[in-house]
């Protein structure tokens, strides 16, 4: 029987890429740690402390492209740069893990919240105190790996940012009646009132932006409306009886990847009314699946069909 059977918007957490970015982003913003015009070396794309780590190709591109050794934030999160995101994020806060990573308590992207389908799955981030945590679960978390959301927790965070910093409590069911009558209601509620200043969540729209006209995102680019959104693709990891011996956790035996690309974003970007996900997941392949594609292209035509129902905004 074809249907759908599991609700893996609330039910699968998985490490959600390069989406988790801007949870970087806003953290280093808000600790006044960078601006998005701040620059940093970009090294080739090696963090020096772990030469076995794989070079990020999107800073050699930059590097070709632009004579330049230097990057800023907000041209290392337009072009979706791991690098620039795993220096940043060490640099910061390679001291003092704690400070950065108890923010996704936060955030609420650890645990999980009251919510009224069943099946909401905990969000699981890295802790010192846990056995076997690594310095690189570190930088790993700061490019959406190391950690484990759903997307429910990650458009919750891009909520708040279309809110100005101010979390709401998603809700499914408006109010329950009995002949008629309005038994129960359900009405806004906030998570937390304030993850971030104004000022900050005004800057993380503003390279939400860029990514959608300059950056991965652009294929929303014309949009009906413009969006402030992010892309994000990350391996799915194997199971191990379909990983070699040795070998990456993300790499079957025939060399076949599993993905989950996704797009988030809000609109109208300088007025949010709406924010949205979306989130693919492939089957083992050897093709390349990106958020800024399918997700993407999926965002867009919902923008433009809301826009084309809605009369406040269509002529």
């Amino acid at each position: 029987v074809m249907g759908e059977y599991f609700n893996s918007a609330i039910g699968r957490p998985a490490e959600p890429g390069s989406i988790f970015k801007a949870v970087s982003l806003l953290t280093l913003l808000e600790d006044g740690h960078v601006e998005l015009e701040t620059q940093i070396p970009t090294n080739h794309g090696r963090m020096k402390e772990y030469p076995k780590m794989t070079p990020d190709d999107y800073i050699v591109k930059y590097e070709y492209r632009t004579k330049s050794d230097l990057i800023t934030v907000a041209e290392g999160f337009k072009i979706s740069s791991n690098y620039v995101f795993r220096y940043l994020v060490k640099e910061h806060y390679g001291k003092t893990p704690d400070e950065y990573l108890k923010k996704f308590y936060t955030y609420k992207i650890a645990g999980r919240y009251d919510f009224e389908l069943d099946g909401f799955a905990n969000g699981v981030v890295p802790d010192t105190k846990r056995h076997g945590y690594s310095p690189t679960d570190l930088i790993q978390s700061a490019i959406g790996y190391s950690v484990q959301t759903t997307p429910l927790h990650m458009v919750t965070f891009y909520n708040a940012v279309a809110n100005k910093g101010r979390m709401m409590k998603p809700y499914v069911v408006e109010s329950i009646e009995r002949d008629g009558k309005v038994i129960t209601e359900f009405k806004p509620e906030v998570l937390n009132g304030a993850i971030c200043s104004r000022a900050t969540a005004d800057t993380l729209v503003r390279a939400l932006t860029t990514v959608t006209t300059q950056g991965t995102g652009s294929k929303v680019k014309n949009a009906k409306s413009q969006i402030a959104g992010k892309t994000g693709t990350a391996w799915i990891a194997l199971d191990a009886k379909y990983v070699q011996p040795g070998g990456s956790r993300y790499v079957d035996s025939e060399g076949r990847k599993q993905y989950q690309a996704s797009f988030v974003g809000f609109f109208p970007a300088d007025e949010p009314r709406y924010t949205a996900i979306v989130t693919i997941y492939s089957k083992p392949t050897k093709a390349s699946i990106y958020g800024g594609t399918i997700p993407a292209l999926t965002i867009k035509e919902l923008v433009d069909k809301l826009y084309a129902m809605d009369p406040s905004w269509s002529e």
